[in-house]
This record gives C-alpha cells, structure tokens and sequence, in this order.
C-alpha cells in the first residue's frame, strides 16, 4: 500500500553477496511519476549471505495506485552477469491513511449492480416501450438485455467475493465434488481378485 513501509529479505544460494553477487527489484508501470522503473536495491547482511529490501513510507507515499509488473534482478559485475530471479504482477493500493485520498475503491461489477437495477426500475414504472411521434422513433432499452447485464454482473460480483474470501482464508463457497473408483469384484473363485481381501 502507497504509504507504508516495505521491508522483505530474500536469500539466494546460488547468488550470495560474498561471491560478489548484488540483487534490486523494479516496479513498472505506466503511471508512475518515476516511469520508466522504481528501483529496490538489496542490501548484504552482516553475515553477507542475504539481501534485505527496505522502502520508507516516505517514498512509498508517492507510489501511484494500479497494476505494476515487479522484476528482480542479480547482478554479478565482476563476470559481467545479471539474471532475471523474480517477475510478476502487484498492485499498489492507494494510501488510505491520508484524509485528502479519495479513491474509489469498488469494482467494475459493484459499480454496475446498482446501476441496472435502478435502470430495471425505471423501466417497470412506464408501460410504453417504443413510440413514433412524427417520424422520429423513440425505443427503450429491453428489459431482458438489462436482465442478461445484471445476471452478468452479479455472476462477477460472486467470484470477486470468493476470491476474497479465498486470499483472507474464509471459506469461498466452492464445493469439491468426490471421485470414486469402484473395482468390479465378483467373489472368490469368480476369476476376479479382490484387492482388499488377500488370497480370494
């Protein structure tokens, strides 16, 4: 999150800082004030077999909210090597720790919900659908295509939530359905063993 403090350390067997390795991270994205990249440099540790990572809420504070794509890198100057150890893609959340932030922080769907329903009222609420008054043809949106949008966004809505529930480890409502292999089994002296009773 825009705001906090970011501290994480990482250990490399095969890239230790004693054998002349360094490490950074870059975030980019496209609307960072700092574009092309910010740069997270790692810092050996006393016993230099690790890096540790540390950004101040300070510099974090000015972070853009959104998508970024996190990269890590070693570099080993002295071979002339640098290899690609870390990538995937984050989000910074915005700083909600300040009071001048006004983020909205709703979906797509949560946006859309509200939205349709309050379309669908308003479509009960009048009787005629389409008209023609001199020539100039006047039509309302159809209340099933309204329908099917909702339908839609609520679908959406429910696997937002399960995957909520899911990264906060609360149940998300999938069900695993069992398999069952049943092995045929006609008794002794039949021509068929029966794997759980030995010697039939």
């Amino acid at each position: 999150m825009a705001g906090d403090s970011l501290c994480f350390s990482k250990y490399w067997p095969c890239f230790l800082p004693s054998a002349g390795w360094t490490s950074y991270y870059e975030l980019r994205s496209a609307n960072q004030p700092t574009n092309p990249a910010i740069t997270i440099n790692g810092v050996a540790d006393a016993t230099n077999s690790y890096f540790t990572y540390t950004v101040t809420p300070a510099i974090t504070a000015a972070w853009q909210s959104g998508e970024c794509v996190l990269i890590g890198f070693v570099v080993n100057n002295s071979q002339n090597l640098r290899h690609n150890i870390y990538e995937n893609y984050v989000r910074i959340n915005p700083n909600l720790g300040t009071n001048t932030n006004q983020v909205n922080l709703t979906t797509h769907a949560q946006r859309m919900i509200p939205i349709l329903e309050r379309q669908l009222e308003e479509l009960a609420a009048h009787s005629i659908d389409e008209s023609n008054i001199q020539q100039v043809e006047i039509r309302r949106i159809k209340r099933m295509d309204l329908e099917k949008q909702l339908a839609w966004n609520k679908t959406l809505r429910m696997n937002e939530i399960a995957q909520e529930n899911a990264k906060n480890n609360r149940p998300n409502g999938n069900k695993i359905v069992p398999v069952f292999n049943i092995i045929p089994y006609g008794g002794p002296g039949v021509g068929i063993q029966n794997p759980f009773i030995p010697n039939t």
